[in-house]
């Protein structure tokens, strides 16, 4: 039996138990939000499981009962709708498919009606998106929420995409015959048939149909009206004949738009036709309209929009027992039907205004076929929820479980610090006495939590009662936190839950020890990099996990995965643990680079080592390093890359040795790049440089003094490489350059004899150098000297010209 003392809210539940289920009081809509809020209070104090059940029975009886009491169910307050909607994903969604399937179909209902009920009353998007949310997620069909959806977006946005699909949603869920008459009578709305025309069709007929769909726009637009009706007696003669110029240059437009349709498709068929009748009737040929207006009529095709067009010319020729005799016609098989959600008031206007009584033009209810077709929808949707019930107990029993596990180490995360972890692990004494407070018990369900073994849940309600040594109670802390990682928790979110577990020293010794026992380096510097994602982890237990792994990892082949988790932990120690910690970073690095076998990766451990911000003894083990190793090799990419490190990093006086090498090193290499096989090869080293450079003198020196020396590349591959060189230096780096560019230029110029090849070298000169006035003299002088060239060779052709002229005549 549960005990009221350990579940405090347990006597607050009964109470409202008793008072919902009272048959002569019961609980009135004003009563409905105090007693949410007592359940509420209930819940926080504690409950076990079967309360937690009952109370969330208990919150949707009191919902039914308010709701029984009120008059028109699609007109509840806002506020009320609000808070019931809160209340219920506060605290009791979760528990609701461990109901009884009855209790769940009921209360899936309730909470339709209110969705539907938030629908009706708001024009805001972010409660139809929400009331969309809940719709497909509802495991009973929201088929409330659904038509009032429909109804928002027909009134809103007849064209929207959503109307079709949830349309058919309806037509195959709906359980209550007035939905299904709803809508079907939507459907015989001409825009709502057009957006499902749009769906159903396939992609090559949507052009033919969206090509019918702006002719009616255009109709409309062009007799300014949707039902327009030209009778002759109406206008002038006139007015009259526009109106038929108009209908003819219609007619000429919708027999070039039916080619591109499927005739094939009743919809196209039938909307061609309405177009058609339209134009008839606008242009004054009403015979004709009412030919084709019956004949849409009798095939059911747009029913409300048909019979309302031909109404109106019954009424306009004088004619309302026509136009009554139409609407009688039409209603029936809309179906329109008294007390329906969709009025249609266009055609009881007209029905009133032919001399009928609105009241008699809709049926007194639903046709049989829509009573049947509820029915069967209502046992359809039943098998179905049959079937999900027991998965979605099992998943919202397990989310319960996990909740209270959550809740647990919540409670236990701010009594268990990480000294109380070192002291057991460790075996320093009993540690620090630790309480648990009842709350824990009740607000977690304890004594019923499964998965957790019993000696942990005996010595945790243990310490719920009297105060226990720490030394007790972490053996089963640590049982219960190794149990929730084998179950997919990770390390770093049990940690952010339980701060002590992720700043106890003993703790990461223990995970590490562990990993590493095992062969398995992986594991260890992941183990790292949880730690470096964990906040606020004492750098000393940092410093000591470091201590321990890197030379683990080094050891296992892992150097420089290792030194780098070394440097970015030591970014977050001060004092001494980041000493201790940058100086075996150091040492491990060093290491490495006496291994020949990772050479390659020598410039990287440098790069770690500079990060690390070494001392100047530091400073001047590397440079005796470096300069045993590379003083007197030929250059490559390695001696290349670790001399620009070094001359961009160290201090002085080590700076200034590796300046001078750097640059030797680098003009060694420069030399040898006119033997590669073409441009682009000598531009990938030279790139190669720069990157490493990152715009260091060093390295930018001796390129451009190969580039400017006496370099025996032709005349034209040193302009284009001057060219291509300027924007990545400096504007300083880039003087230099640009002027010897510009002088391979004027050589190439002053070889060139084709004007459109003189045009272009020009072109790039002031490319190079636009502001040069001695270069724009210059150009001006070229640029006479052409054009001096031009008259002379111009003067030449006349001459010879009036020279054969004077012979002909001579001759003649």
């Amino acid at each position: 039996m549960v005990s009221h003392e350990r579940y405090p809210g347990l006597d607050t539940l009964r109470a409202i138990e008793a008072r919902v289920q009272a048959f002569d009081s019961g609980v009135a809509p004003a009563d409905l939000p105090r007693v949410m809020d007592e359940l509420h209070a209930a819940a926080s104090r504690g409950l076990p499981l079967s309360g937690w059940l009952d109370a969330t029975r208990v919150f949707f009886m009191a919902i039914q009962d308010a709701l029984d009491r009120t008059d028109d169910l699609l007109d509840l307050s806002d506020a009320l709708v609000t808070r019931i909607l809160d209340a219920a994903h506060r605290d009791w969604l979760p528990q609701l498919p461990l109901l009884p399937s009855d209790a769940q179909t009921n209360a899936w209902h309730l909470l339709d009606l209110l969705y539907a009920n938030r629908v009706r009353s708001h024009h805001v998007d972010v409660f139809v998106r929400e009331a969309e949310s809940f719709m497909v997620g509802s495991p009973v069909p929201a088929v409330q929420t659904a038509l009032q959806l429909v109804l928002r977006l027909g009134s809103l946005d007849p064209r929207d995409s959503r109307i079709p699909w949830m349309i058919d949603f309806l037509q195959r869920n709906a359980g209550d015959e007035s939905a299904l008459v709803a809508i079907s009578a939507l459907q015989h709305r001409l825009d709502i048939a057009y957006q499902q025309a749009l769906v159903r069709v396939g992609r090559n007929a949507t052009d033919g149909l969206q090509a019918l769909w702006t002719l009616n726009e255009a109709i409309s637009e062009t007799f300014g009206g949707d039902i327009v009706v030209t009778t002759p007696d109406a206008v002038d003669s006139r007015t009259r004949q526009q109106m038929s110029e108009a209908a003819q240059v219609l007619e000429s437009r919708a027999l070039d738009v039916s080619a591109g349709i499927d005739m094939r498709d009743p919809f196209a068929e039938g909307l061609l036709e309405y177009l058609m009748a339209r134009i008839a009737a606008a242009g004054g040929t009403l015979s004709e309209a009412i030919r084709v207006f019956e004949r849409l009529i009798s095939k059911e095709f747009c029913l409300v929009d048909s019979a309302a067009y031909l109404a109106r010319i019954w009424l306009e020729r004088g004619y309302p027992e026509d136009a009554r005799a139409v609407l009688e016609r039409a209603a029936p098989r809309i179906p329109l039907v008294r007390d329906g959600q969709v009025p249609f008031p266009n055609l009881a206007e007209l029905y009133l205004e032919a001399g009928g009584d609105p009241a008699h033009l809709a049926l007194v209810e639903a046709p049989q076929r829509f009573v049947e077709r509820a029915e069967a929808n209502r046992a359809s949707r039943q098998d179905h929820f049959r079937a999900a019930v027991d998965e979605a107990r099992d998943r919202a029993l397990s989310e319960f479980w996990d909740r209270r596990e959550r809740t647990l180490l919540a409670h236990l995360g701010r009594q268990v610090q990480a000294a109380d972890f070192d002291a057991t692990l460790d075996g320093a004494g009993n540690g620090r006495l630790l309480r648990l407070g009842p709350e824990v018990a009740a607000t977690t369900c304890l004594d019923e939590m499964p998965g957790i073994p019993q000696a942990v849940r005996d010595i945790l309600l243990a310490a719920t009662v009297a105060p226990i040594a720490s030394r007790d109670v972490v053996p089963h802390v640590l049982t219960l936190l190794r149990d929730l990682e084998d179950r997919g928790h990770s390390f770093e979110e049990l940690a952010r839950d339980f701060p002590g577990y992720g700043r106890s020293r003993a703790v990461a010794q223990e995970r590490l020890s562990s990993v590493l026992a095992k062969g398995r380096p992986g594991d260890a510097l992941a183990l790292l990099e949880a730690y470096a994602s964990i906040a606020e982890v004492p750098d000393d237990v940092l410093a000591t996990l470091c201590d321990k792994a890197l030379p683990a990892l080094a050891e296992a082949g892992q150097r420089i995965a290792a030194v780098k988790a070394g440097a970015r932990l030591w970014r977050r120690m001060r004092g001494e643990p980041g000493r201790r910690t940058g100086i075996l970073c150091r040492e491990v690095a060093f290491a490495g680079l006496d291994d020949p076998a990772i050479r390659p990766e020598w410039p990287l451990l440098v790069e770690v080592i500079l990060d690390l911000m070494p001392d100047h003894d530091a400073q001047g083990v590397l440079w005796e390093w470096f300069r045993e190793h590379f003083a007197h090799t030929p250059p490559d990419e390695v001696k290349i890359g670790l001399a620009a490190r070094l001359a961009r990093r160290l201090s002085a006086p080590f700076q200034e040795w590796a300046r001078v090498l750097a640059r030797e090193a680098i003009a060694a290499h420069l030399d040898g790049l006119v033997a590669l096989d073409g441009p682009g090869a000598r531009r990938t080293v030279l790139q190669s440089l720069l990157d490493l450079g990152e715009g260091d003198p060093v390295v930018v020196e001796p390129i451009l003094s190969w580039l400017t020396g006496s370099n025996p590349l032709g005349c034209e591959e040193l302009a284009d490489l001057g060219e291509w060189l300027v924007p990545r230096l400096s504007d300083s780096q880039a003087l230099p350059v640009r002027r010897f560019t510009r002088e391979r230029l004027l050589e190439q110029l002053n070889r060139q004899k084709s004007p459109d090849v003189q045009n272009r070298l020009i072109e790039r000169m002031f490319a190079m150098t636009p502001d040069d006035p001695a270069l724009g003299a210059m150009l001006d002088e070229i640029r006479r000297a052409r054009v001096r060239f031009r008259w002379v060779v111009g003067g030449v052709a006349l001459a010879a010209v009036g020279a054969i002229v004077a012979l002909f005549v001579f001759l003649t």
